[in-house]
Formats: C-alpha cells, structure tokens, sequence
C-alpha cells in the first residue's frame, strides 16, 4: 500500500477511536450535520418534487443563494451561539441537531467566538 494511504488510514483510525474531547465534538458535529443530509436517491427525488411544483426553478441560482445568504447566516448563528437567527433560520429538525451542539458546548465552556468563516465557495448538492 502506498505510504500516503497508510497514513491517511491511520488519521483516520486515530480520529474515530480518539477519546479527546475535542475530536469527540468535532466526530458529534460531523455526524448530525450529515444525518441532516440524505442520501443522493433522496436529494434527486426532492428536485424533481420541485421542479414539480416550480419549473422555473434553477437549482444553480438556488445553490448560489444557499453560498451567499443562508450558509453565511447559519454557520455565523451557529459560531455565535445565537439560537433565535438559527430557528429563524433553519427547519426544526436542523434546529434542534444544531441547538443540542450549542448547548453541549456550553456545557463544557467550549467558546466558538473567537472562530471566523474564511470562506464559502463550490457548494453541491450530494
């Protein structure tokens, strides 16, 4: 095996069996934010349903708007801890799987503050 793919795998190993509390965070966020998402049988389903319903619908614009407006907006909620913008934002279900992350930092006095969003480009949809 390639000595690149052996330590990637490695990474990867130490990352999913690490107790630190940290990655244990970092494994939690990763994992509710994409059971937020479906799978790619599911996201096709619901842009025909759309395309359905609005057949002037331009999943490119749609996707734009998502990188300028709503990404920017939930991620800088979700930096801040700022519970009222990320209901007024977000269905509940992503709601509640991002509140219940706000609150476990909280727990731990994990601050967020001083974090930034660099950047938000080529977002897909998967």
């Amino acid at each position: 095996m390639h000595t690149l793919t052996v330590q990637l795998l490695d990474w990867k190993i130490r990352y999913e069996e690490s107790d630190n509390v940290a990655v244990r965070i970092m494994r939690g966020i990763t994992e509710r934010v994409s059971s937020l998402f479906g799978t790619q049988n599911e996201v096709s389903e619901v842009l025909t349903e759309i395309a359905k319903v609005d057949p002037s619908f331009d999943k490119g614009e749609w996707l734009r708007f998502c990188e300028k407006d709503v990404i920017p907006n939930v991620l800088e909620a979700f930096i801040r801890g700022d519970l009222e913008v990320l209901q007024d934002w977000c269905h509940e279900r992503a709601f509640v799987a991002l509140s219940t992350i706000i609150k476990e930092y909280q727990k731990i006095k994990f601050n967020t503050s001083d974090s930034r969003i660099i950047d938000i480009s080529k977002v897909e949809v998967c």
